[in-house]
């Protein structure tokens, strides 16, 4: 094996895109903003029986094929999943995105131009979409609710080697989950979590005229 060098650690560094540690699931998914009546809705999906979490409300989106860039993806999937025409769709740019375990969901912000919900044709993987009022999501946050969950350590967990108290079995972990109230629909977990980044963005963004 050749020696290693300065200036060969940092070809790689150099050539290398930065990425969460410990990832091997990579999705992303769009949020869709769509004119109605002149005011500006978001668009969600309801997930069918056909895949996994059915009923659960979602942005379009999906797992990110190899070589494919996640604005890709986010794009892909809505013409794929909404049947829409991937010429109307305007990309605004990324938001924020969510690391948790193994995987990665990435977000985009974009406009489903010539929209009209009575024509849509989604594929069998939504059962149905509905949207919500911008200015509805800006007056209404979700409430947050914390759940805590605690390590299980294997009992051969090799606590000897790593200087670390056998205390370290109870340490409990917590997090928040967004809920929104809605009369008729669902929406909480990584979608709330997604919307409430993208309106709260929004809010920073037109403080002087709310």
């Amino acid at each position: 094996m050749k020696n290693f060098s300065m200036q060969s650690i940092k070809e790689m560094v150099d050539n290398y895109r930065a990425r969460p540690i410990g990832t091997t699931k990579r999705y992303a998914v769009l949020i869709p903003l769509v004119e109605i009546d002149n005011e500006l809705h978001l668009l969600y999906e309801v997930r069918s029986q056909h895949i996994s979490q059915p009923n659960e409300t979602s942005f379009p989106g999906g797992r990110i094929d190899e070589g494919e860039t996640p604005a890709e993806a986010a794009v892909r999937e809505t013409v794929e999943e909404l049947n829409y025409d991937g010429s109307k769709i305007e990309l605004f740019g990324a938001l924020d995105y969510i690391v948790q375990d193994s995987r990665v969901i990435y977000s985009y912000v974009g406009v489903l131009h010539d929209f009209d919900i009575d024509l849509l044709n989604p594929n069998e993987e939504v059962a149905s979409v509905f949207t919500l009022p911008l200015r509805f999501l800006v007056e209404n946050r979700p409430a947050y609710y914390e759940i805590t969950a605690q390590a299980n350590y294997t009992d051969d967990f090799p606590f000897d080697y790593i200087n670390s108290s056998r205390d370290i079995r109870m340490r409990t972990f917590r997090a928040k989950i967004p809920y929104y109230r809605l009369d008729d629909q669902y929406l909480w977990g990584f979608t709330a979590n997604i919307t409430d980044r993208f309106i709260e963005l929004v809010r920073e963004h037109f403080k002087d005229k709310l």
